[in-house]
């Protein structure tokens, strides 16, 4: 943060903003943050609150979560299939799911990570990996019915994918209405940093009147 200036944009540990951002893509609503279409943020880690240190520019793709629908399906699946034997139903609401999740709306935007939460995500991205081949190995090498380990093995992938959802903290995208995404859980300072930023670049916008020359 700028002492001189606490109005400033926040500054990279590199000495000076690498991207200045738009203030006119993203608005801040309580602890909720509104990101339009091509957003382009300015050098604040969403997960982490960090202006400083190792910042890497990225486009992310912005999908609404899933949320609790895993941990439903998981029960869903094995109770439905391993103890009612509907051999039917809960494929059925299973193939639907991941249908809805490849054609769900996404919106791209320009924004920032730390080191930290690069990191962070690496080592969710292992965990799914090894959790995938565990789950891949029980269902090959298990002795009991093929069609039974097919069921558990499933069964605990989306419990697995809905305890790494859980564990996190990074933000979630809730929504996204007419291009543009709600995003909960992005970290407090971040949405500090980010209003303050905003504040003070829309102020340079306004036209030049006694009243604005005096705010």
């Amino acid at each position: 943060m700028n002492e001189e200036n606490p109005y400033a944009p926040p500054d990279s540990a590199t000495g000076g903003l690498r991207m200045k951002g738009d203030p006119k893509s993203y608005r801040i609503q309580g602890d909720q943050l509104y990101v339009t279409s091509g957003a382009v943020l300015p050098d604040v880690c969403l997960e982490t609150g960090m202006i400083e240190g190792e910042m890497t520019r990225i486009r992310q793709l912005l999908r609404p979560t899933p949320g609790r629908a895993y941990l439903y399906l998981a029960f869903g699946l094995f109770l439905g299939v391993g103890v009612l034997k509907l051999l039917f139903v809960p494929w059925v609401l299973i193939a639907g799911f991941y249908f809805h999740l490849f054609f769900r709306r996404s919106i791209e935007a320009n924004l920032c990570r730390s080191q930290k939460a690069r990191t962070r995500q690496k080592g969710l991205e292992i965990a799914r990996g090894v959790i995938g081949i565990g789950v891949l190995a029980f269902i090959v090498f298990a002795t009991f019915d093929l069609f039974d380990r097919f069921v558990f093995g499933l069964t605990i992938s989306l419990l697995s994918q809905f305890l790494l959802r859980w564990l996190d903290p990074s933000f979630r995208v809730v929504g996204i209405k007419a291009g543009v995404a709600t995003l909960s859980g992005v970290h407090p300072e971040a949405l500090m940093h980010l209003k303050r930023w905003r504040r003070a670049q829309l102020s340079k916008l306004l036209p030049k009147t006694p009243e604005n020359m005096e705010q």
